[in-house]
């Protein structure tokens, strides 16, 4: 098994959006400077879609993702 890819997801000083998790709709508001951390089960072939829309953007994964707050606390496990 490979080492997961992990991903730091931010906010800036003046932004607050919504991080949503598909297909499941797994959802994380992120206030001005908060951030999060996603751990991506790497997959050979496979990519990883990300989307911006107003107000937040969705990640799309090719696999098992475990989510973590700024911390480093384990939040979720999010299976597809």
């Amino acid at each position: 098994m490979s080492k997961p890819l992990r991903i730091k997801i931010s906010a800036d000083e003046d932004t607050s959006f919504t991080v949503m998790f598909e297909p499941l709709g797994m959802d994380y508001d992120l206030g001005p400077g908060e951030w999060m951390y996603a751990e991506v089960q790497a997959m050979e072939a496979a990519e990883m879609e990300i989307i911006q829309w107003e107000g937040g953007m969705s990640i799309l994964p090719p696999g098992t993702v475990r989510t973590f707050n700024a911390a480093g606390e384990f939040l979720h496990e999010l299976h597809n």
